[in-house]
């Protein structure tokens, strides 16, 4: 067995070592090393070099003397290979952890925990698996240990593969994502744009494309998926589209976007029927508190829960203030719901709803049912709406659909 054998070994036997600086080199060859503070009268190179050439001996089962030569050999055996140990491996575990990508970086399937991540750590961006062998490039969470709540995703209808899969910052300025079996599968619109230097993703979630002026070429709160975060708009050019199902990332039946007259909707578009269920259709939307003669066509939800609209559609989440964290999203089910979270437990609770009721597309799609059976369905509403802020607390916009 090599000497070299005894240097993969835990921490606090090494401890036993008691170093706080070597000069490794004349230690190799033999010399007498000062080893930092020491008490005047202990010779603690003495008592670290014995016990290391006792660990030897243990380890390797090879005889070694006593002398002031073999123990410092001994010592700078065992510490100039944990300093190999050290700067190899520890390096290694972060080597991939990287806060920008400059033109011709890429991100792989392939290298593990290769992803950008925010400068305090709140959000990392990367490849997160969503099938077998199916892959979608993502910013998530990370504050969540083991949990990656997605905030948004580049190609949630495309995924691809493990085969030579990337997602590369090209020379001409252009973030691509590269699928080894298909080619190119999805791309910023920014080619050909010489000023671009290096894609970022910032602490409030936004991953950006910025030029040498720090401005931002392309960013990815200009598209979002099924999520809004503070500071994140929706406008005229955006559309909230929900998830399929609960774990299925890809396009759901369910959209949250301003329609031509500038109002906000909820929309369920299936196979079949495509209807508005929020706001109601019933009644003009000035008499429901909205308005349709603002043309910005602008909402977002700012860092202190409340969200605003430019059709006056306006709340406030139940754990008002700065400091949690928020997302707004439009769920599977189709509800709009705000999660708050925050430390120490880092779980998702749900702030705000807007609760339409159990029947949901259901009663969108059944435009032919009965009068007694719609006053049932409200009836039910009701009900639910009155359960749900009994458990929660909350307060519940409860609007019913037919």
């Amino acid at each position: 067995m090599s000497p070299f054998t005894c240097l993969l070994v835990p921490i606090n036997d090494l401890d036993s070592i008691a170093v706080t600086s070597l000069r490794i080199k004349e230690g190799l060859n033999g010399v007498s090393t000062p080893l930092g503070r020491r008490k005047p009268s202990t010779p603690r190179s003495s008592i670290a070099g014995t016990r290391s050439l006792i660990y030897l001996k243990a380890r390797t089962g090879l005889s070694f003397s006593s002398t002031p030569a073999t123990i410092s050999k001994a010592m700078g055996i065992l510490l100039y290979s944990l300093h190999v140990l050290l700067v190899s491996v520890l390096p290694f575990s972060n080597a991939h952890r990287r806060e920008r990508l400059s033109l011709g970086d890429s991100l792989s399937i392939d290298r593990e925990g290769d992803e950008l991540v925010s400068p305090n750590g709140t959000f990392a961006a990367g490849f997160i698996q969503v099938g077998e062998n199916a892959y979608c490039f993502s910013i998530w969470y990370a504050r969540r240990p083991g949990k990656k709540t997605v905030v948004w995703m580049a190609n949630r209808d495309k995924p691809v593969t493990t085969t030579v899969s990337e997602i590369h910052l090209n020379k001409y300025g252009t973030l691509v994502l590269i699928s080894g079996g298909e080619g190119k599968v999805w791309e910023t619109n920014t080619a050909f744009r010489r000023d671009v230097k290096e894609l970022e993703l910032l602490e409030t979630g936004n991953l950006v494309l910025t030029n040498g002026n720090g401005e931002f070429v392309w960013q990815s709160f200009a598209s979002p998926t099924d999520t809004l975060l503070p500071g994140q708009q929706l406008t005229r050019n955006t559309v909230l589209v929900s998830k399929r199902d609960a774990g299925n990332y890809l396009s759901g039946s369910y959209s949250f976007k301003f329609n031509d007259d500038n109002v906000v909707y909820l929309i369920y578009s299936g196979p079949e029927v495509s209807s508005v269920y929020f706001p109601l259709q019933d009644s003009a939307v000035y008499a429901q508190g909205r308005t349709n003669f603002n043309s910005t066509r602008l909402a977002a939800m700012d860092d202190m829960g409340t969200f605003s609209s430019s059709d006056l559609f306006h709340f406030n989440s139940s754990d008002y203030g700065r400091g949690p964290h928020r997302r707004l999203t439009l769920d599977h089910d189709g509800l709009l719901r705000v999660y708050s979270m925050k430390e120490p437990n880092w779980e998702w609770k749900v702030v705000w709803f807007l609760d339409i009721g159990s029947v949901g597309f259901t009663v969108c799609a059944e435009a032919t049912a009965s009068a007694s059976t719609r006053r049932s369905r409200r009836a039910r509403v009701r009900r639910d709406s009155a359960e749900k802020t009994r458990r929660t607390g909350l307060k519940v916009a409860c609007h019913r659909l037919i």
